[in-house]
């Protein structure tokens, strides 16, 4: 039965000669492995020709003292497996060499391995009832690559490295640091120590849908601050150096890891390689697990200006999906913008205003944000003025509230908003007893209103004001009919501009230095 069939692996792409014995392909009944680690220290890295010669010393012993310990003989093997490749060349031979002759002698089949397949593959080893499909992510001293897993025999290559893979940069870094060889777990347990924000390592290829990798920039530039700061004088901080390197490395993994299974609609991220083991780049795919998860809950309020604001549940991150798409294709295809005139929503939210709904209830009812009713009312964040144009289905949203509120003259309403348009307009220069005049109400209510000493006020008194605010917006813009109004010169940058009696010494555009 296929269950019961025995497997001699052989493995020898690098500095490492192993052998195992598997029955069924998922039971393991003996790994052996001879390291070259010790011989290769003195050099800081491996060198192949040294690897190739331990390997011919090495491979028959290994493969000898897996046999024994699996308890079965060369004659129980049913079947031969071997790395082809990538590798060393010269360490691949001494593997595939032997298992050939083995092979041969004991005549059974060989079957050839890709080390990238092998290492996904050692995740079955790991998890018994993992089955494809699944995204894997391989990070070894060698390779970085993205590969989708269809199937046990169809593969898909999202995306792998362009330069240095991501174990070799770790290498490199700890060599030039003064860190023995292996560089991965010195590097690992330093970063532990040191501050992984306190330098900014740079960060290639980030943009969304790319999935491939490059760490030859992120290598010199490290070198650079290196010898920058050895240039300086300055002792080198090896605990910040490592963990901002490594916070650097990991996060590019990390993010492009996740987008690639979005993209591919999978719901099984693996991990594989050597630098599989390093413990920042675990607890960082497990912490961006738990933020995913956390995602799936919907907020119930989902839109592209929430997924700005922050929220990151699946509902907002689908909305900023569908919104960057849709600009997208508009950019692209030259299609009309998806702005409009602002004016029509703001005489709309005054009508509204004037009926007696709060900016809460024109909140709730049209599902716009509190910052874009300002926006389009006051003044903008940005600008400090109000915008001119806004989102299209903003306009559709606001414009299509129906319904008509009927207040009682008595009727207390907020003030809040009111308040905000009286300040508007005695900064243009517009007196206090010329907006009562205009509006046929009380100056000494709009002045309690203006310095927020009443925060609601009767529903007529805010009806009057919406009716006449047309008026005062154009008596704002027209200096002379401002009957305070006197010519000023800006203390800062000398321009003269129109402005009320009791007014700053400063235009707009220098108003920053009044305070």
């Amino acid at each position: 039965m296929e269950e019961e069939i025995l497997t001699l692996g052989i493995e020898s792409s690098c500095d490492e000669t192993s052998a195992a014995v598997l029955r069924g392909g998922r039971t393991v009944l003996s790994n052996v492995i001879s390291t070259q680690i010790p011989i290769h220290q003195k050099f800081g890295g491996v060198v192949p020709e040294i690897a190739s010669r331990k390997h011919i010393v090495n491979i028959m012993p290994v493969i000898d003292e897996a046999v024994r310990q699996a308890g079965v003989t060369l004659k129980d093997i049913d079947q031969v497996a071997v790395t082809y490749g990538p590798g060393l060349v010269g360490a691949l031979l001494v593997g595939v060499s032997a298992a050939k002759a083995l092979a041969f002698a004991l005549d059974k089949p060989l079957i050839g391995v890709n080390h990238l397949e092998g290492h996904i593959f050692a995740n079955f080893l790991a998890e018994p009832t993992l089955e494809p499909p699944f995204m894997a992510l391989v990070v070894s001293g060698g390779h970085t690559a993205l590969v989708d897993v269809r199937g046990y025999d169809s593969f898909h290559m999202m995306g792998q490295t362009r330069d240095d893979a991501a174990g070799e940069a770790f290498d490199k870094i700890a060599r030039v640091m003064g860190l023995p060889y292996p560089g991965g777990p010195r590097i690992d347990a330093l970063a532990k120590e040191g501050d992984p924000l306190a330098i900014d390592f740079p960060r290639a290829l980030e943009e969304k849908g790319n999935y491939e990798f490059s760490f030859s920039g992120l290598k010199s530039a490290v070198l650079n601050y290196i010898n920058s700061e050895k240039m300086k004088g300055h002792e080198l901080r090896k605990a910040d150096i490592a963990a901002s390197f490594q916070h650097s490395v990991v996060e590019v993994l990390v993010e492009k890891a996740f987008d690639a299974v979005r993209r591919a609609g999978r719901d099984t991220l693996v991990l594989a390689g050597g630098v599989a083991a390093n413990s920042g780049l675990e607890a960082r795919l497990r912490e961006r697990l738990k933020e995913e998860t956390r995602g799936l809950s919907d907020c119930g309020r989902a839109s592209h200006g929430r997924f700005v604001q922050g929220c990151r549940c699946g509902a907002c991150r689908e909305a900023n999906r569908a919104y960057e798409e849709d600009r997208r294709r508009r950019r692209l295809y030259g299609r009309p913008s998806q702005f409009v005139d602002a004016g029509p929503v703001r005489r709309k939210i005054e009508q509204l205003r004037g009926q007696g709904y709060t900016i809460d209830e024109i909140e709730r009812l049209s599902g716009v944000g509190h910052s874009t009713l300002y926006g389009i009312m006051v003044r903008h964040w940005r600008t400090g003025r109000p915008v001119e144009r806004c989102r299209r289905e903003t306009k559709d949203a606001i414009c299509t509230i129906k319904g008509r509120r009927r207040l009682t003259q008595g009727q207390n309403v907020d003030a809040g908003w009111m308040a905000g348009w009286l300040r508007e307009y005695r900064d243009a220069g517009l007196a206090v007893a010329q907006i009562a005049r205009t509006c046929g109400l009380d100056r000494q209510v709009l002045d309690a209103v203006l310095h927020g000493k009443r925060s609601r006020v009767f529903a007529r008194t805010l009806h009057a004001f919406v009716t006449h605010k047309p008026e005062l917006d154009r008596m704002a813009m027209d200096p002379g009919a401002c009957k305070t109004t006197r010519s000023v010169r800006c203390v800062s940058c000398g321009h003269v501009f129109q402005t009320a009696s009791n007014a700053r010494k400063y235009c707009i555009e220098c108003k920053e230095g009044e305070r």
